[in-house]
């Protein structure tokens, strides 16, 4: 923080379920940034180090922070918590051109225009997951 680099930081408590479900997407963003020349993602325990918390505001867990590069001066992170999220709003504000590279799948996303078509049919064995986009859980399973 302050150094030549932007930072983006998470406070987290471990016990947090929160700071849990957010582990996927913050190390996937800390792999795709690894080495960006602009750019350091960081995390901070702010439960066992609660002076830091303190000093930057922190009443909740998760909190992330974000700092331009040269300042130790904290912004609020108030986007989305994808890694999609965090490396958009790196990339608009600190130059980052961070990519998220997303792993091959073969799920297909069925809705009222394929579902009838793929799930009815006799011919195979199909797996449905019902799920909420905004759901930790669902997430997690992802």
């Amino acid at each position: 923080v302050g150094g030549s680099k932007a930072a983006l930081v998470e406070f987290y408590a471990p016990w947090c379920g929160h700071c849990k479900n957010l582990v996927p997407e913050y190390t996937a963003l800390g792999a795709a940034a690894k080495g960006n020349k602009n750019v350091v993602i960081a995390k901070v325990d702010a439960d066992k180090h609660k002076e830091l918390g303190s000093k930057f505001g922190v009443s909740g867990f998760p909190t992330i922070k974000y700092f331009p590069s040269g300042s130790q001066e904290a912004q609020d992170y108030k986007g989305g918590r994808t890694a999609d999220d965090f490396s958009k709003f790196l990339n608009e504000n600190a130059d980052a051109n961070i990519r998220i590279v997303k792993p091959p799948t073969f799920v297909t996303v069925l809705d009222n225009t394929n579902f009838d078509k793929i799930v009815m049919d006799a011919t195979k064995d199909v797996l449905v997951e019902f799920y909420a986009p905004w759901c930790g859980h669902c997430k997690s399973l992802a």
